[in-house]
């Protein structure tokens, strides 16, 4: 089942396969975990990703309400609630099929791939201070958490640009991994958390095989990048150097 959220973050639609309400199909949900990698001193590779997709039928109101940047909420099967933000909608026609497709990024990761923070320099690296900076203008309110690095006095730089590019870097630097979770009553978001772990996901030692019955299995590795960096270049100046966005503006 998944909620529809309007922009006061209410429950205002719900999709659910009842025989009643709007359905859905070809639902997918992914969560990127850590990986090992054989570069960066074998550290694991710390890019957040989380993604859902979904389709519906024509013909419901509430298929009227899936647009860019509609909140989709649904409970996955930690009993969290993850909020995700439609960014592509695609309408398809097949015959006599009209259907809406949606693709969507968690929420937290949408705002903070589309929040810009300053540089900032630690020169002793706490990772509770590194994190809360970079947080600091998300809207999402950080759990309490241990302090993940202890090997002394660390600088550290948080860059300039958007805040989910600074996040991957811290980490993949404090060697976390992050979850997103609201918290409902009444049918409204009432909190939005963060908390950083150890590790995402459970190595419980099972190996799956071909002939005992499984129908596919897929393993895709990525990277993924939030932002861009411009290198603007102008024409030369009066003594042969070049315009920088600096020289222009005088500052």
């Amino acid at each position: 089942m998944y909620y529809i959220l309007n922009s006061n973050e209410k429950i205002t639609g719900v999709l659910r396969n009842d025989g009643k309400s709007c359905p859905f199909y070809d639902d997918h949900h992914e969560n990127a975990i850590a990986e090992s990698s054989g570069s960066d001193n074998g550290k694991l590779a710390k890019i957040w990703s989380e993604t859902l997709s979904l389709s519906v039928p024509y013909g419901y109101d509430e298929t009227d309400l899936l647009e860019r940047g509609t909140q989709i909420l649904f409970k996955d099967s930690n009993d969290l609630y993850k909020l995700f933000t439609i960014y592509e909608v695609t309408d398809e026609i097949n015959g006599e099929t009209h259907r809406k497709s949606i693709d969507a990024f968690n929420s937290c990761i949408w705002k903070m791939s589309n929040t810009q923070i300053d540089s900032k320099n630690f020169s002793s690296a706490n990772s509770i201070n590194v994190f809360s900076y970079i947080f600091e203008r998300s809207g999402w309110t950080l759990d309490g958490f241990n302090e993940f690095y202890s090997g002394g006095v660390k600088s550290y730089e948080v860059a300039e640009g958007k805040a989910q590019a600074a996040l991957d870097e811290a980490l993949k630097e404090f060697d976390v991994e992050v979850v997103a979770y609201a918290v409902i009553n009444d049918g409204n978001i009432i909190a939005k958390h963060v908390q950083l772990l150890e590790r995402l996901g459970e190595d419980t030692g099972e190996r799956f095989e071909y002939r005992h019955n499984i129908k596919g299995a897929s393993r895709k590795e990525t990277q993924t990048d939030f932002y861009t960096k411009l290198y603007i270049k102008g024409a030369n100046k009066a003594d042969g150097t070049q315009q920088t966005i600096t020289s222009v503006n005088k500052v």
